[in-house]
């Protein structure tokens, strides 16, 4: 579930705005989750004041929106999308459990 710090909300409305499953509201100023979520996480990307945390994602790995690093040329993103691949050659081994607990 989504915690939302009612001392640094600031009633934007940007996570209501945001939440693809309606799952916000404003309630007295304040962002308010209305029931579970399934923690995609849009909330916290959009919240200017890092109000709202999701205990079970490692936060400290959230990163925060920076308009001149987030930067991509048109050009940059056409060559990644035609480059990309969808047939797989999976191979039969096994893989590390801590790589698969970062994938996670």
């Amino acid at each position: 579930m989504i915690e939302i710090k009612k001392e640094a909300c600031v009633g934007c409305g940007k996570c209501v705005k945001d939440c693809v499953a309606h799952n916000i509201i404003l309630k007295d100023g304040k962002a308010e989750p209305k029931r579970e979520c399934f923690l995609c996480g849009h909330c916290v990307a959009v919240c200017p004041k890092a109000a709202i945390v999701i205990p079970e994602y490692d936060m400290a790995e959230v990163e925060e929106y920076q308009k001149d690093s987030f930067a991509l040329e048109p050009e940059t993103l056409l060559h990644v999308i035609q480059f990309r691949r969808s047939i797989r050659d999976y191979q039969d081994r096994k893989i590390e459990p801590e790589k698969i607990e970062m994938l996670v």
